[in-house]
Parts: C-alpha cells; sequence; structure tokens
C-alpha cells in the first residue's frame, strides 16, 4: 500500500525539479574531493532552488499543468547546471568541436528550449510514466553519490615533500623585526620587461637600492600561475604539482590555497610570536583573506565551474571588465572591485605601519593585484586600460609610496619584501619559459644582512633565506627549478 501511495505521488509531482539541484549539489561536492564548503554550497542551491520556484510558477501559469512545468524547468536547469558538462563532451568529438563554442551552443540551447516549451503547449498529453522515470531516476543517482560518499575515501592532496630537518625551533635570542610581504601579482622582471617593451625599470630597482634594499637581479618564480607560485614558497618547497599543468582546474587552485592556508612558513613564524595579519587573497592559518573575492568564492567554484554562468564569464572576462563594455553598462564592475580591493589593502598595510600600540612582532602578507590584468590605471594614475606597461609603471609608484610609509612608521626596523608571484603571460609562450617566470624580488633588512640572498633567487628559497638571516635556522638552499 505505502509503495503504490510514494508511485502514485512520483507520477503525480515533478520532484524532479529539486532532485536535480540535489544531485548538482552532491555530485559536485564528491567530485570536488569534499574541498568544496558546505556552508557555501547550501547557500548556492537555496538561491538555485528559489530561482526555479519562481520559473516553474510562471511555466504552470503558461501551462496550467504542473507536470509540462516541471519537465520544461528541470530542462532548463539541466541546461545551465550540466552546461559544461555538455560542451566538454562535445569538444571530445571532432565533428562537434565548431558547434561545442559557446556563441554557438548557447543560442543551440535557447532554441532548443523555445521549441520544448512551444511543444509541451501543443501536445495533447505527455508519456504516463514521464514523470515517474525522471523521480526514480535523479533520486537513484543521489542515493549513488551519497553512498558513495560514505564508502570512497577522498582523494589526498598532492604531499609537501620536506627534508627531515625542516621543522626549527624558534629562537628566543633574536631579534623578531615586523615583516611586511608586498606581493605584486604578475609584475615581471628586468629582462623580460627590456625585451617584450625595450623598458627599464632601473629607477624603480635603483630607488630600492637607495633604501637600503637588496633586489635580485635574475629571479624567477617556479610555477607560473599565482596558488602554486605562492604554496611553493610558503610551503619552502616544491609542492608535487608537476604533471597537472596541461589540466588546470578549480580543484588543482583550491589544493594549492589549502596549502598556502597551512603553510610551514607560516607556522614557524607563529612560533616564532609573530601575529599574522592576512590582508591577501587567501585563507591563511584560520585567518579568512581580506581581498574581496566577490560571491562566487573559489572554492565553491569547484562545484559551479561548468555551468553556464561561469562559462560565460569566463570566455567574456575581458568584456565585462571593459571600461565601455557590456559588464559595465548591466552594473557588473569586476574590475572596479579589484581596484577597490588593491585600495583597501595598501591602506590597511599603512595603517598596521602606523600602528604604535602593537604588542608584538607582526608578518603583513598584502595581496595587490596589480599589474595583473584588469588594466586599471595608466602610469601617471588616470583610470582607463591603458596596458600592462603602463599599469605596471602605476604599480612601481604606488608601491614605493607603500614601502616608504611603511619605513617611516617602522623607523627602518621592519623587513619589508617586494616581490612578484610570477612574470607576465603572454599568449602562445610556454607555461615553463623564463619569460613567464621571470619575476621581481627585493628585500629590505634592518641589520642589510644579506649574505643569504643571491641574484638568481627563486621564490622556493624566500622564506628558507629570511629565516636564515633572521633566526639563524640554516635551512638549506634549494635547487632554483622552473616546473611551469
Amino acid at each position: 500500500m505505502l509503495i503504490a501511495v510514494i508511485r502514485k505521488k512520483l507520477e503525480q509531482w515533478p520532484v524532479h525539479v529539486l532532485l536535480l539541484i540535489l544531485f548538482f549539489l552532491v555530485h559536485g561536492y564528491r567530485d570536488s574531493d569534499g574541498l568544496a564548503p558546505v556552508p557555501d554550497l547550501l547557500l548556492y542551491g537555496s538561491i538555485v532552488t528559489v530561482i526555479a520556484w519562481i520559473l516553474y510558477l510562471a511555466a504552470f501559469r503558461f501551462y496550467r499543468d504542473r507536470l509540462r512545468a516541471g519537465l520544461l524547468i528541470s530542462l532548463l536547469l539541466f541546461c545551465y547546471l550540466f552546461y559544461g558538462v555538455v560542451q566538454d563532451a562535445m569538444q571530445q568529438s571532432a565533428s562537434l568541436t565548431g558547434m561545442a563554442r559557446d556563441h554557438v551552443l548557447m543560442p543551440e540551447l535557447a532554441l532548443l528550449l523555445l521549441a520544448v516549451a512551444l511543444g509541451l503547449k501543443m501536445i495533447s498529453t505527455l508519456p504516463v510514466k514521464l514523470t515517474l522515470y525522471l523521480n526514480l531516476l535523479l533520486l537513484i543517482y543521489v542515493l549513488a553519490d551519497l553512498v558513495l560518499l560514505g564508502v570512497r575515501p577522498f582523494k589526498k592532496e598532492p604531499a609537501v615533500v620536506s627534508d627531515t630537518h625542516f621543522v626549527k625551533p624558534a629562537c628566543d635570542t633574536c631579534a623578531k623585526p615586523d615583516i611586511y610581504l608586498l606581493l605584486l601579482d604578475e609584475y615581471a622582471g628586468t629582462r623580460t620587461l627590456m625585451k617584450e617593451f625595450g623598458y627599464s625599470n632601473q629607477d624603480f630597482v635603483n630607488g630600492l637600492r637607495a633604501r637600503g634594499f637588496f633586489v635580485a637581479d635574475t629571479p624567477s618564480s617556479n610555477y607560473a600561475y599565482t596558488p602554486f607560485s605562492m604554496a611553493c614558497m610558503f610551503n619552502m618547497d616544491y609542492s608535487g604539482w608537476k604533471g597537472m599543468e596541461q589540466d588546470i582546474n578549480a580543484k588543482h587552485y583550491t589544493m594549492a590555497a589549502n596549502q598556502i592556508g597551512r603553510s610551514p612558513a607560516l607556522q614557524e613564524l607563529q612560533r616564532q610570536g609573530y601575529e599574522l595579519q592576512n590582508l591577501s587573497i587567501f585563507d591563511i592559518l584560520n585567518r579568512p583573506a581580506a581581498f574581496d573575492q566577490g560571491f562566487m568564492a573559489l572554492k565553491l567554484r569547484l562545484v559551479t565551474d561548468k555551468t553556464m554562468w561561469e562559462r560565460f564569464r569566463k570566455s567574456l572576462f575581458w568584456q565585462f571588465d571593459r571600461k565601455d563594455g557590456w559588464g559595465r553598462k548591466l552594473g557588473w564592475d569586476g574590475a572596479g572591485r579589484i581596484g577597490k580591493g588593491n585600495s583597501e589593502m595598501i591602506s590597511r598595510t599603512m595603517e598596521l605601519a602606523k600602528d604604535t600600540a602593537k604588542r608584538g612582532p607582526q608578518f603583513v602578507y598584502t595581496h595587490l593585484l596589480m599589474p595583473h590584468p584588469p588594466y586599471l590605471f595608466d602610469s601617471v594614475g588616470r583610470r582607463g586600460d591603458a596596458g600592462y606597461l603602463s599599469y605596471l609603471k602605476y604599480a612601481s609608484r604606488e608601491v614605493g609610496k607603500l614601502v616608504d610609509t611603511i619605513m617611516k612608521g617602522e623607523k627602518g626596523q621592519a623587513v619589508i619584501i617586494v616581490m612578484s608571484d610570477h612574470g607576465m603571460r603572454k599568449a602562445g609562450v610556454d607555461w615553463a619559459s623564463k619569460e613567464f617566470n621571470n619575476n621581481f624580488n627585493a628585500v629590505y633588512l634592518p641589520r642589510r644582512n644579506y649574505d643569504y640572498f643571491y641574484a638568481s633567487i627563486s621564490n622556493v628559497n624566500q622564506f628558507r633565506m629570511l629565516f636564515n638571516s633572521l633566526f639563524d635556522s640554516k635551512y638549506e638552499v634549494l635547487k632554483d627549478s622552473v616546473v611551469f
């Protein structure tokens, strides 16, 4: 009797609308190896459910039939939520690759939905068992994923390989100056600037040297993408990413971000008594990122990365962020948000430098998304996309002011690191090239004891050499290699 009642309900109600959303969330969480944050998933799922309910009511008003309305909304949800899955599958076929491009596939799906919507209005009856079939199919899919969540462990993140003497004891007798890490995202090195633009940034270099900085002549990053480069630097070791550089996705970015958050360098700073001030784009040791990443946090994109909106956003990113682009006209101002974030991080860093009531040493990690695109200012600070080089000149001037503020507020007694995560990226250049990885690296130590720093230093050795200089940690110098 109970089974008959349940079957009747499943024939009469389009529960598959909700089950499709639930399957998307559960399967996405399992596919992310448990890295996607559950609260964010629930929020995202709630928003999609509300929108689906509104659309269902509109469709019901049109059809005066809940089964037709439910079928149309489930098809619409499938096209939106699993857009990237369909697109990727089409791209695997040589005959369908052309049809898989966004500007072709999206109109195709729109026409399909329109045809289905009109067809459902015109036909007299739906197949009797169709709603039952869809409900049972999606219910089985959801239950299967829930079972697999319980019986199959998630894949582990790549391990950080460290030497046996990796954990160093805290130095009780060493001075503990404040440390400022000023990270300029995608700031190219001297060699690349001269090769690509015929431009010498020697004025910026000489200005830092005049302030007492050591500036490396030929530094390099170990990875050409921010999360991997920063994970390598904070881990003080290579991070096990070799071999996946041709298929980087949101899962890899999240794994790298997780490594940064619990990295040995940050843990050592805590052991040395440092308070961590996080003005970056990453969460570090339970301190959330201060730089606003927008509603779609990185970890949530583990699940949403293949939705229609994410594919649309990526393919039209530049159009959305151009000052005269559609995005600005529609109120989307991703570039403005990045500009605001840069300004706020600089302002907060200055405030920390001027704070005379500090109780102990602090490590300030300030991550600035410049001269990383979008290029927000020209060389004299006028708003507008003036290109990479002009924005780099602007960034050099702004960080110079920031350095002066820190040195004045700290009376020259703070460590200041001005460096980039990697060099300038350029279409058609191999990821493991010297150009991608030729970055910028300058360090100021109050005691000017730069014996451990050298001209070709790479990011993997940055904290090793810093801790040797400050705390006599005796870390070995690792081979400076470009991985990708």
